[in-house]
C-alpha cells in the first residue's frame, strides 16, 4: 500500500535504504526507533512501559551527546547556547531535503573539526563507550533518577496487573472472527466504561458465541 513516504521522500528517515528496503543502523537504533511497535503487550499498561522507555533512552542519548560534545567541541556547545538557541522551530526545505547550510556558517559550527566530522563522531564514540554505568548515572542526574522510578513503577503494572474483583463483559465490544479461532480479534471502543476491564483480557467464549457476527 502506497504512503505518504513514497510520495515525499524528503520525509523518509535517511537511514533507510531504498533498495533492499530495510534500515542501515538496526543494531544500533535510536530511541524512538527501538521502543516502537505496532501493538504492545499488557494493552494501555504495555504502551505507557515503552514511552517511558523510550524518555529514558532519549535522556540517556541527549547527555552523553552532551558530554561527548562538551568534551571534544566545547565551541559548539557554547555558541549555541550564547544565541539562546534552546527551542527547535519548523524544519526548513533545505533541512528536510539535508542540505549543507551555508559554507560560512557549516565552518563556525565545526570549528576546527572542519573536514575531520568523521573523526570527531568517532572520538565521541570512544569516548561514551569508555564510560561506566555509575558514570552514565551520574551524567543524567535527578531527571535519570525520577525516570528510573517511574519506569520501575509501569514495569511493576505491565506485568503484573491489578485487576478488580469483579470483571464485567463491555457490551460495546465486538469479535471479528477468523477461519482459527486462535485468531479471532476482540475490538473495543476507544472511550469504553473505565469499568470494563475484560477487555484487556479478552471477552468470555460464551460471551462471545451470544453476540451477532461481525458483518
Amino acid at each position: 500500500m502506497p504512503s505518504i513516504l513514497d510520495s515525499l521522500p524528503a520525509l523518509r528517515c535517511p537511514y533507510y535504504d531504498v533498495g533492499p528496503g530495510s534500515c542501515t543502523l538496526w543494531a544500533y537504533r535510536e530511541a524512538v526507533c527501538s521502543t516502537f511497535f505496532c501493538k504492545y503487550v499488557a494493552g494501555a499498561d504495555g504502551r505507557k512501559l515503552w514511552m517511558s522507555i523510550k524518555t529514558l533512552l532519549s535522556l540517556v542519548e541527549i547527555q552523553l551527546s552532551r558530554y561527548a560534545l562538551f568534551k571534544l567541541h566545547p565551541e559548539y556547545i557554547h555558541h549555541h547556547r550564547s544565541r539562546g538557541e534552546t527551542e527547535s522551530g519548523p524544519l526548513t526545505a533545505d533541512q528536510l531535503d539535508e542540505e549543507a547550510p551555508p559554507e560560512a556558517e557549516y565552518r563556525a559550527m565545526w570549528r576546527g573539526w572542519t573536514g575531520r566530522e568523521a573523526e570527531l563522531y568517532r572520538a565521541c564514540f570512544a569516548d561514551v563507550r569508555g564510560l561506566s554505568a555509575a558514570d552514565v548515572e551520574r551524567l543524567l542526574g535527578l531527571d535519570g533518577t525520577l525516570e528510573q522510578v517511574i519506569l520501575d513503577r509501569l514495569y511493576a503494572a505491565a506485568v503484573s496487573p491489578e485487576l478488580p474483583e469483579v470483571l464485567r463483559f463491555n457490551p460495546d465490544a465486538t469479535v471479528q472472527r477468523s477461519r482459527e479461532p486462535q485468531h479471532d480479534l476482540a475490538h473495543v471502543p476507544p472511550r469504553a466504561h473505565p469499568f470494563h476491564r475484560l477487555a484487556d483480557l479478552g471477552p468470555r467464549h460464551d460471551e462471545i458465541d451470544r453476540r451477532p457476527p461481525v458483518p
